[in-house]
């Protein structure tokens, strides 16, 4: 496994295992939410695994959080994570009106892309 995908792997679990606790969910209540077992979730909250693609539309969906914003946060480099993080808590700070119209605009740019 590559250092890349290791960080990967721990950012995830950090992640999870964070959001999980400030919602006061137990690692059953989080997996039953997201429609995984309570081994996977402990599997991707201490970094023995990640979540696919489909799971990690799962979690966002759960979280109610843009799908972008998961993987973005999965593919930054440990160089930029304090950008990341100034982002974030800009996003944060935005009302829901503001983001759709962030993820309206992120779609259809990635529409014409492809």
């Amino acid at each position: 496994m590559n250092t890349s995908e290791d960080k990967q792997r721990r950012v995830l679990a950090n992640f999870l295992k964070q959001t999980r606790q400030e919602r006061g969910w137990s690692q059953r209540e989080f997996a039953r939410r997201i429609g995984v077992t309570h081994a996977t979730l402990n599997s991707w909250e201490s970094a023995k695994t990640t979540a696919d693609t489909k799971n990690i539309k799962k979690i966002a969906s759960t979280l109610a959080i843009a799908e972008w914003e998961l993987m973005k946060m999965l593919n930054e480099s440990s160089d930029n994570d304090a950008d990341f993080k100034q982002v974030v808590d800009m996003l944060d700070r935005l009302s829901k009106l503001e983001m759709l119209k962030i993820n309206v605009e992120i779609a259809g740019r990635l529409a014409q892309a492809s």
